[in-house]
């Protein structure tokens, strides 16, 4: 292996490993970061080659960007199984001395498993799953757990919205059913009284994208006899957007609290319609962050990919920094990458990444903003 930087993939979400060389020279070794966000998310290619770019200018040597192979492709059984298969395949190959992602709960608690038996560091960056911490000592969980934004959520929706009944929609998965027992804990902890809670089926299209609403029957049922302060969707995008339609139809003035899962872009809002700015939704990260890093990284981001970027971007491209400073720091073995962001809020102050700073202990609290859409943005609401 040649030590000089590779080619950029702009646009790219093929990109299978990121690929560091810890020296140059024939005897140097080399070091990959598996990348699991790869084909996860639109523009998660580009996030990737941003971080190895300022990974570049801060020092680090040669770092490139290589082609996705079938790790990448899609797998029979869907997005699930396709992980566990990248999740082999990394743990296979002894040059990846580090894994980021998958984002999703479910996926990380099935390949969690996997990285802790081939002893491969893993850094989960939007995966809330309360179960995660159970996951082994070569898995970080980098957002704030489900019952963290339970709390969260509950103490909005009973102190800010002065809200005192709300029905609950949940997506029957890992993300949904975490981030819904932690909702119902919390109301209940003040006094708000929940109507019911109602799971509901995943990704399924609504109009104009579809030719009906599928959630509708379940909605109707729901606020058949009933009407509630407030509708809070544990859900991702889709879901959120269909059920808020269908709920808007028959209570324009209804207010929606949203999960970390809803991701805010020109089809969720065209689905949701008049309803997203009812909508209040929790984030890790908001673009207007006043910290020169964040706002490097937006203009970076923006000019690269034509929009402003999400709070996920901003987490994975935290993540692969952080992946590529372990490395740096404490050398191109998977052992020495584990002991080095365990030491983090230890015997290491926590690594200040765009998001804020990062630590995997049980004292490091990460950041969670409850954010409002209006005029198609989002914007951060005062604590």
């Amino acid at each position: 292996m040649r030590c000089t930087a590779g080619s950029a993939m702009r646009g790219s979400v093929l990109a299978s490993y990121l690929v560091l060389i810890s020296a140059c020279g024939g005897a140097a070794k080399p070091a990959a970061i598996g990348y699991a966000m790869a084909g996860a998310l639109p523009d998660a290619g580009d996030v990737a080659e941003m971080a190895l770019d300022s990974l570049r200018q801060s020092g680090m040597p040669a770092i490139r960007v290589t082609a996705g192979d079938s790790a990448t492709s899609p797998r029979p059984g869907g997005g699930l199984v396709g992980e566990v298969d990248k999740a082999l395949r990394f743990a296979a190959n002894p040059e990846i001395v580090a894994v980021v992602g998958p984002g999703g709960s479910r996926e990380a608690l099935q390949t969690a498993p996997i990285y802790g038996q081939a002893k491969l560091p893993n850094i989960a960056p939007t995966s809330t799953s309360r179960l995660l911490h159970q996951a082994g000592s070569w898995t970080f969980m980098m957002a704030a757990d489900d019952s963290v934004q339970g709390e969260f959520i509950g103490s909005f929706v009973a102190e800010q919205l002065a809200a005192q009944s709300a029905l609950l929609f949940y997506i029957p998965d890992e993300y949904g059913l975490g981030l819904a027992t932690g909702t119902t804990s919390a109301l209940g902890r003040r006094g708000v009284r929940l109507l019911d809670r109602i799971a509901i089926r995943t990704r399924q299209p609504c109009p104009p994208q579809g030719p009906g609403n599928p959630y509708e029957p379940a909605v109707a049922a729901a606020l058949h006899d009933v009407r509630p302060n407030v509708i809070i969707i544990a859900g991702r995008t889709i879901e959120a957007a269909c059920i808020a339609q269908a709920v808007f139809a028959r209570v324009p003035s209804i207010r929606f609290v949203l999960g970390d899962g809803v991701l805010v872009d020109q089809q969720f809002l065209q689905v949701a319609g008049a309803g997203a700015d009812s909508m209040y939704i929790v984030s890790f990260w908001h673009p207007s962050r006043p910290d020169p890093g964040s706002r490097g990284f937006v203009a970076r981001f923006t000019a690269m990919v034509g929009r402003p970027p999400r709070h996920d971007d901003a987490m994975f491209y935290d993540a692969v920094m952080l992946m590529g400073t372990a490395i740096r720091s404490a050398g191109a073995e998977r052992a020495a990458v584990r002991d080095y962001l365990a030491s983090l809020g230890r015997t290491r102050p926590p690594y200040q990444g765009i998001t804020g700073p990062i630590a995997f202990t049980d004292e490091a609290h990460r950041p969670l903003l409850m954010t409002r859409i209006r005029a198609g943005r989002t914007e951060v609401l005062p604590p």
